[in-house]
């Protein structure tokens, strides 16, 4: 505050419903101190019960990743293509990941398949595979050379992910399990090269 007013001045100032017009000679800023208890940063926020808490930010990254490579994998347990080589979360111990992703296929007749994503240590060895997880299929065991797609959508716990820098796969676990991978228009006229997108939100448990 920029002008202090005692008591008398006060009353004077007050309109006839008793009631002090904030404009009336009043100007500057209030001190934070007098707002709430506590401290007033540039990270902090006033609650409701006037007090300065600090920001708690839920969502701390989130990663993406494309794939738009026509591919057609044989008939073989395989890591059909990386999404990354360079997968490094903030802290893989507290937080939690939500993982989405959506590959387009041209179908080949495989009424089951058994793939997911495979999180890989690139030095340790260590390995969180994830077949089945959440994931979405669709494929005319009557028809080939459909455009369908592969795609899944879980969540992984805190504490679940190798250490160290990871790469992403997306593998067939089992036989019998292949698609064309992001067709294009040497499939269909009707198409031109598809991609594969992968999300993975990274947040506080």
């Amino acid at each position: 505050m920029t002008q202090a007013f005692n008591l008398a001045q006060l009353a004077n100032n007050l309109n006839t419903s008793g009631q002090l017009d904030a404009t009336d000679g009043l100007s500057g800023l209030v001190a934070t101190a007098n707002l709430a208890t506590g401290s007033a940063s540039s990270s902090t926020y006033l609650r409701g019960d006037q007090t300065w808490a600090t920001i708690s930010q839920v969502v701390k990254k989130i990663y993406t990743y494309s794939y738009s490579t026509r591919n057609s994998p044989s008939n073989a347990v395989q890591n059909v293509f990386s999404w990354t080589t360079s997968f490094t979360p903030i802290d893989k111990t507290n937080n939690s990941f939500l993982v989405i992703s959506a590959v387009p296929i041209q179908s080949q007749t495989q009424d089951y398949s058994g793939f997911g994503l495979r999180f890989e240590q690139n030095s340790g060895g260590g390995i969180l595979d994830t077949q089945g997880v959440g994931t979405q299929y669709a494929d005319l065991s009557a028809q080939s050379l459909t455009m369908s797609v592969q795609q899944y959508a879980f969540n992984i716990a805190p504490n679940q992910l190798p250490s160290g820098t990871l790469t992403i796969y997306h593998r067939l676990y089992t036989a019998d399990s292949q698609a064309t991978i992001c067709p294009n228009s040497s499939d269909n006229s009707r198409i031109n090269q598809t991609s594969a997108q992968l999300f993975i939100i990274e947040y506080a448990a």
